[in-house]
């Protein structure tokens, strides 16, 4: 499913009048009636940007959209927390081979899983990336670089929402007291699968 707000080529803070003027621009360019050589793939777009502008240009609805927009967009059923690496075999000093450099030294090891695991993070919250310190190397300078990277991942805390954790599709919800329950009991499977991914991090049990 595309975000509406990528449909109708607005940013997520558009106010009402632009989205208002970009859906009359777009639905010029897509109507069928315009484009008789290429009906079929105008006729879904023009379906988009109706469905978009039914949501966005309704206030109640847009805010329930942008309430849930992550894990509307994801489906309920993605399974994005199997894509994790496995961290279990780094908590061992046979993952790597001296502290030098090279490509099999402790230096170089494990700037690439903390690269991966900066990756993942970015993978699920990409609207504001985390600004991180880099692992260094054996010549890296304490205060620069040493004592941020230490600081940064002492104080860490997943900025991942889990959404793909969901039981229950909050889209099927009639009414907003039932999108209320829905959202309580997503949010319960939400909180374990945090729990987890920090467990798995190193940070507590």
């Amino acid at each position: 499913m595309k975000c509406h707000y990528e449909v109708l080529q607005v940013e997520r803070d558009a106010d009402d009048e632009t989205i208002q003027k970009n859906y009359k621009k777009l639905t010029l360019r897509w109507h069928p009636d315009k484009n008789p050589d290429n009906i079929d793939e105008c006729t879904q777009q023009f379906r988009l940007l109706q469905a978009a502008y039914d949501v966005l240009s309704d206030a109640k609805e847009r805010e329930f959209y942008d309430r849930h927009r992550e894990s509307i967009l994801k489906g309920k059923n993605t399974e994005y927390g199997e894509q994790s690496v496995s961290l279990f075999p780094y908590f061992n000093a046979s993952c790597y081979q001296g502290y030098g450099d090279d490509p099999n030294g402790f230096y170089a090891v494990y700037r690439e899983i903390y690269k991966i695991l900066v990756t993942e993070e970015y993978d699920h919250y990409v609207e504001n990336p985390i600004d991180h310190p880099e692992f260094g190397d054996e010549n890296s300078d304490p205060e620069e670089i040493v004592n941020k990277f230490y600081g940064f991942w002492m104080s860490f805390s997943t900025s991942r929402s889990f959404a793909w954790l969901d039981h229950y599709d909050i889209t099927q919800a009639s009414n907003r007291w039932e999108s209320r329950k829905i959202d309580q009991e997503n949010q319960k499977y939400r909180d374990i699968g945090n729990r987890i991914e920090m467990s798995r991090l190193g940070y507590g049990s």
